[in-house]
């Protein structure tokens, strides 16, 4: 029997026509508060190691870092499923773009945990820049969720706050040192995406368009 080709409306938000296809693959309210779990447990690793023993400590900073990547692909698959930049093809497309960004940058981390001489190879050297260019991306996509309003109440304003942290870190890492910038870092990381993670798991309908 042939399999029929898959239809790309099956991938549209939650506020798709009634009927539409999308509808029926809206995530459940269960998938959203896994994620929500996932982000909020992933982010709290590198905030309390940055805390602890400061922003940068080598490998221990690659492997948080790696395991604070499984929170943002979390995150950023259920942006994905639920629309929350908007239906338009542009709003869709900047969340394809920032998946291209993390894969890289979640590629990069990897090929940092096999140690020296991949570590430092060009390959892994060139990757690990985007690392700091998809937080940016995504400090772009929070910026839009809040702007196309598809995610309501607190969560609508909650990825501004917590995917700025690209651009709070970095000028306290230029202006006040890394030791200062540890705790800038480890305390964002807390009420930023630890606590947008807390959010999506409490109130995953505020994600979620009938």
């Amino acid at each position: 029997m042939t399999t029929p080709a898959v239809d790309p409306s099956v991938l549209s938000g939650p506020s798709d026509p009634p009927g539409g296809a999308g509808r029926a693959a809206r995530p459940g309210a269960a998938s959203v508060r896994a994620a929500g779990l996932v982000l909020a447990v992933c982010s709290l690793p590198w905030a309390l190691t940055s805390l602890v023993a400061g922003i940068d400590i080598g490998y221990t900073t690659d492997i948080v870092c790696g395991v604070f990547q499984l929170g943002i692909w979390a995150l950023l698959i259920t942006m994905i499923r639920t629309r929350a930049t908007g239906t338009s093809r542009p709003a869709r497309a900047m969340l394809a773009v920032e998946a291209v960004l993390l894969t890289l940058a979640s590629t990069a981390s990897v090929l940092l945990l096999l140690g020296e001489p991949i570590a430092s190879s060009t390959v892994t050297v060139v990757l690990d820049v985007f690392w700091p260019v998809s937080m940016l991306g995504m400090a772009v996509i929070g910026i839009k969720v809040a702007v196309a309003g598809r995610w309501r109440g607190i969560l609508r304003a909650w990825p501004v706050v917590a995917e700025t942290w690209v651009l709070v870190v970095v000028p306290s890492l230029a202006l006040l040192g890394p030791g200062a910038a540890s705790w800038v870092s480890g305390l964002h990381l807390i009420a930023g995406y630890a606590t947008l993670g807390v959010l999506l798991a409490a109130r995953p309908d505020l994600a979620m368009r009938a």
